[in-house]
């Protein structure tokens, strides 16, 4: 039988597991990364990577606030868009931040700011154009923050949630096309 395994940060906060690879960062040594999010408490942190496991991680702001949140991104394919459901967990900047900002936060994150290979979890690469760290590669489409107990399960949700993605009317107008989605969790 033949194993691998990949390297994860421990939380500085809680000393539980992360949730976070940083193994895909060790072919680029001096890379900082961060703040990321702990999957078991939500507690932030960010480092660098000097080597293979030679990696330095540090506490950062401990008072954010997280709100479970499914995101919308589409891939302009071969016979027309597709798109992806990603579940995951966004910083709130608190009562004051406007839908606008929200959106604008959350494009930002998945357009510019975050690898893919972060919140396609079983994806081991994703490569454009000999780049294989090609942030914005997807289109971020919208956002829906959703209850902790939601259901990422159900089918009958989807076209709820992302009218676009299924040829229905949105806020924004009309799509025209037919689509297929894939859910993801991230």
């Amino acid at each position: 039988m033949a194993i691998y395994s990949h390297d994860f940060v421990v939380c500085p906060w809680c000393n539980e597991k992360s949730g976070h690879r940083v193994d895909h960062l060790y072919d680029s040594p001096g890379t900082r990364w961060g703040p990321w999010y702990c999957n078991e408490c939500g507690g932030s942190f960010s480092g660098s990577v000097t080597g293979p496991r030679d990696v330095t991680v540090r506490k950062e702001r401990e008072d954010k606030t997280f709100l479970r949140s499914m995101a919308l991104l589409k891939l302009d394919g071969k016979d027309g868009p597709v798109y992806f459901v990603i579940d995951h967990r966004r910083y709130c900047e608190g009562a004051g931040e406007t839908d606008e900002e929200m959106r604008s936060h959350q494009r930002y994150f998945f357009e510019e700011h975050s690898c893919p290979t972060n919140w396609l979890r079983d994806c081991a690469a994703v490569i454009q154009d000999g780049d294989c760290d090609p942030h914005g590669f997807l289109d971020f489409v919208r956002a829906v923050d959703v209850q902790e107990d939601f259901d990422a399960d159900s089918d009958e949700q989807w076209p709820i949630l992302f009218p676009e993605a299924f040829t229905g009317e949105t806020i924004d107008g009309t799509v025209n096309a037919p689509t297929k989605i894939l859910a993801g969790r991230g």
